[in-house]
């Protein structure tokens, strides 16, 4: 069963998104419904392998910003350019 959503984003994503859609033929819509599916799955609750916990904290962000941050203005910048 689909659901409505509303969302609050900067007309300048929205635009970028838009074009996106548009260029690949789908509907905002469903590039939309497949970006937060892909959040989804991504999101799961296994064990980080030793080989990845050694890489842990080996990154510092800049201050202010988190891991979030980074990861979607990478995914934005990747999808959305």
């Amino acid at each position: 069963m689909q659901q409505s959503l509303t969302l609050h984003v900067e007309e300048e994503v929205l635009e970028k998104a838009r074009r996106y859609a548009e260029s690949t033929g789908k509907s905002l819509t469903d590039v939309l419904q497949n970006y937060l599916a892909h959040l989804a799955e991504a999101a799961t609750d296994e064990p980080l392998s030793p080989r990845l916990l050694r890489l842990y904290g080996a990154l510092k962000l800049p201050t202010g910003m988190n891991e979030q941050d980074v990861l979607t203005d990478a995914l934005l910048n990747k999808y959305l350019p």
